[in-house]
């Protein structure tokens, strides 16, 4: 932290460094040759740079008292400069702005020619929310990328129907609902972010302000959660603190769509619909992080820190310092070890202990929390996806407790088998809270928070706004019916506060225009750190020389040190391609990374590194003054 009471973001291996400056450029050629990139962002020093075809932006962060401003260093045609939290919320106003200039369908998922959801927006017609600052954010830890690319929101259909990930606002817009005690019923007419919504809960249930930082990046007294990104949403809140409060993430839920059910299908959501007429709901939707995708977005909302702060930067991720792969997304379980803040972040979880006592079991004191199927665990007194039950009583999916007969099983009618499979987890989350609220023997807990995945299974395979989505809307519509009647039931519903909202959004892709980023760099020979989604993790070659100066006419013996620059590991079997007056000479690298060289230069030395796995790097000996 500097002096001046900010916090500091430094530089690691984020971003760019000047070694990795030609690895970039040819990137970035290669990229925006791609007709699936929206944009290429990176960081270099204190200055971030957004590329697309249609133009380019630099800009800078500026820390001040009243928040981060974003001074811009370069422009033209800034291909981000529409921020508009208010932009297309209504779906007809979303399908308005889109074409179909290929003719798409998608017959198979029920969409036909000619049907207006087939509405693919081009970039140049979309708006990107908190652009600046989310972006600023993500190269903000040091296990962020060295680049991000952006896809453009149709082009994703290479792998789904619909996709996520991008920093469009169809991607980012997530639902916030609110109901329950200590809710103020209306309309939420403020623009509002995910990371507002962990500081909301903390202020509902009653926890204190302590000391942290706030989401101007400067330390202070009076936050709530010891990172704060986000602010407390005081339009939503009347004084009162309930007993319960139970956040559902609606997986890859829209906002658009349900507040289109809600005000042109009312009958098929009744239980939605008590949110938006008994409770308040954020009238433009919550923007997400970015990427918005899974783990960063659900762990956002757990905690109320960008994904650059709570660092799971991505679904798929590269830990430089540890030479690891990160793949929450794959192995879904006990994942929260990656919960590296590398600040003094927290989640609700471990908040609601701080103020309030953790459960324990010898004197009854202290509050329990739970983590159903939901990937924000750490703190959780229960975690299905960590196999932690402090209870003793509720074991993973509830096996062997009692099970809630009111609660169905699966839509057999479903078209895709995989939604079935998700609302079974659904069912066994369910289950679970309702062993942990029916049982005698811990503390009904006091925060709640679960995943319902089958959202944005459905999403994915069919889109946002598919035939199989009213389905599953309706499934969650019957499940909340349950959770209201079961609050009811145990006579704590004027004792509890629900929030609905999701980890992302979802856009449907157009067939005839997909594509996968990666492939494009792998076909032009950029070498990168394996799978590691749309974030780049170069793969650059560093040669260092001793010595580190040509004496012109004097013949000298040259050892060159190769070694990865994300690991500071040495490269064995690089070949070294010496040009020495025109005169060129190869060497290769032993297992210790090393070669030597004996030459007589009249001037600087040229150096060309090649090795199956890295970028082929160019490298200079200069001449000594």
């Amino acid at each position: 932290t500097g002096q001046d009471g900010f916090v500091d973001f430094p530089q690691f291996d984020q971003g760019l460094n000047e070694l990795e400056i030609p690895a970039f450029e040819w990137s970035l050629d290669v990229l925006l040759d791609d007709p699936s990139v929206d944009f290429v962002a990176t960081r270099y020093g204190d200055t971030y740079e957004v590329y697309a075809q249609r133009g380019y932006v630099i800009f800078r962060r500026v820390n001040t008292a009243h928040g981060y401003e974003y001074e811009i260093v370069e422009e033209d045609n800034n291909p981000i400069a529409v921020q508009e939290v208010d932009f297309a919320v209504e779906l007809s106003d979303l399908l308005a702005i889109g074409d179909n200039p290929n003719n798409a369908n998608w017959p198979d998922e029920g969409y036909v020619e000619g049907d207006p959801r087939l509405s693919f927006p081009e970039p140049e017609d979309d708006s990107y929310p908190f652009g600046y600052h989310r972006i600023a954010a993500y190269f903000d830890h040091p296990d962020s990328a060295d680049i991000m690319i952006n896809w453009k929101g149709y082009a994703h259909s290479v792998s789904y129907v619909g996709n996520h990930g991008s920093l469009n606002v169809i991607q980012s817009r997530s639902p916030l609902l609110m109901w329950g005690k200590g809710v103020k019923p209306g309309v939420v007419d403020e623009p509002v972010q995910q990371v507002d919504v962990a500081p909301t809960v903390a202020k509902l249930m009653g926890m204190q302000p302590t000391f942290g930082i706030d989401e101007r990046g400067i330390w202070s007294n009076n936050v709530l959660l010891r990172w704060q990104d986000g602010h407390v949403i005081d339009a939503a809140l009347d004084g009162r603190t309930p007993a319960h409060t139970i956040v559902i993430i609606m997986d890859g839920l829209t906002h658009t769509e349900i507040l289109d059910k809600y005000e042109n299908q009312p009958e098929l959501v009744p239980n939605f619909s008590r949110f938006f007429d008994e409770g308040a709901y954020a009238k433009y939707g919550s923007i997400s992080n970015w990427p918005s995708v899974t783990y960063p977005g659900h762990n956002v909302v757990g905690s109320g820190m960008f994904s650059g702060h709570h660092g799971i930067v991505d679904n798929k991720y590269f830990i430089r310092a540890d030479d690891y792969r990160a793949n929450p997304i794959d192995t879904l379980l006990l994942s929260e070890s990656l919960f590296n803040t590398y600040w003094p972040g927290e989640t609700l979880h471990i908040a609601a202990h701080r103020n309030f006592g953790s459960w324990n079991p010898a004197d009854g004191e202290g509050v329990f929390t739970a983590a159903l199927f939901e990937p924000s665990t750490l703190g959780a007194n229960k975690a299905s996806l960590e196999f932690r039950d402090e209870s003793g009583y509720v074991p993973f999916g509830g096996l062997g407790a009692a099970w809630p007969l009111e609660v169905p099983g699966p839509n057999p009618d479903l078209l895709h088998t995989s939604s079935q499979f998700m609302q079974f987890l659904q069912e066994l989350a369910m289950n679970e809270l309702y062993n942990l609220f029916d049982n005698v023997l811990v503390p009904r807990p006091t925060y709640t928070i679960m995943n319902w995945i089958t959202t944005d299974d459905s999403g994915h395979k069919n889109g946002p706004h598919g035939p199989q989505m009213t389905d599953v809307l309706a499934y969650n519509d019957e499940l909340l019916g349950i959770l209201f009647d079961w609050l009811e039931r145990w006579g704590i519903d004027d004792e509890s506060a629900i929030f609905i909202t999701s980890d992302h959004g979802m856009q449907l892709g157009d067939p005839t225009r997909g594509g996968w980023p990666p492939d494009s760099l792998d076909a032009a020979g950029i070498k990168r750190s394996a799978d590691t989604y749309l974030g780049v993790y170069l793969a650059v070659p560093v040669a260092t020389f001793e010595p580190e100066t040509v004496q012109a006419g004097v013949e000298t013996t040259y050892t060159v040190a190769v070694t990865d620059e994300n690991r500071g590991l040495p490269i064995a079997g690089a070949t070294l391609t010496i040009d020495v007056d025109g005169d060129e000479t190869v060497v290769i690298t032993g297992e210790d990374g090393l070669a030597e060289f004996t030459a007589t230069a009249a001037g600087e030395i040229d150096v060309h590194v090649e090795q199956a796995d890295f970028t082929p790097s160019d490298y200079t000996i200069p001449t000594a003054k």
